[in-house]
């Protein structure tokens, strides 16, 4: 197994209480519902170590794998290992917390972290999760 590291930490506050983002996020497996550019997803299972597969119009030709390795929900918070059907050997991990600022805002925060050595990783991860957050406040903030 590879070390990781924390490539990026990624946060944005969306105008909605926690509860109403973390339902979004703790659909696993309907990501194909709010994600931006995912034309498909799938899952395996159910709660930890349950697969979702992933595809995106930005990436034709690659899946993405992720397994579900941790959830509490009482400090809303996912953790899940990624695996990307191009990349092998490489231990990588996403991670969302959920921090509520009030009844009416929550702080969304994306880690990244990997085995590779990639100095572009950081930019590509940056953009994927402001368009998460990003499509999390388009359906939220009506």
């Amino acid at each position: 197994m590879n070390t990781t590291k924390v490539i990026t930490e990624y946060s944005s506050v969306v105008n909605a209480p926690a509860t109403k983002v973390w339902g979004i996020l703790a659909s696993w497996g309907c990501e194909s519902l709010w994600m931006p550019n995912c034309t498909s997803s799938s899952l395996q299972g159910f709660g930890i170590g349950s697969v979702r597969h992933l595809d995106f119009t930005t990436r034709p030709g690659i899946t993405t794998k992720e397994t579900l390795e941790e959830v509490n929900a009482a400090e809303y918070t996912l953790r899940f290992r990624v695996g990307i059907s191009t990349v092998k050997d490489a231990d990588q991990f996403g991670t969302v917390k959920l921090e509520p600022l009030s009844d009416k805002q929550t702080r969304v925060v994306w880690k990244g972290e990997s085995s590779l050595e990639d100095p572009g990783l950081k930019d590509t991860l940056d953009a994927l999760y402001e368009g998460f957050n990003n499509a999390i406040a388009n359906l939220l903030e009506k």
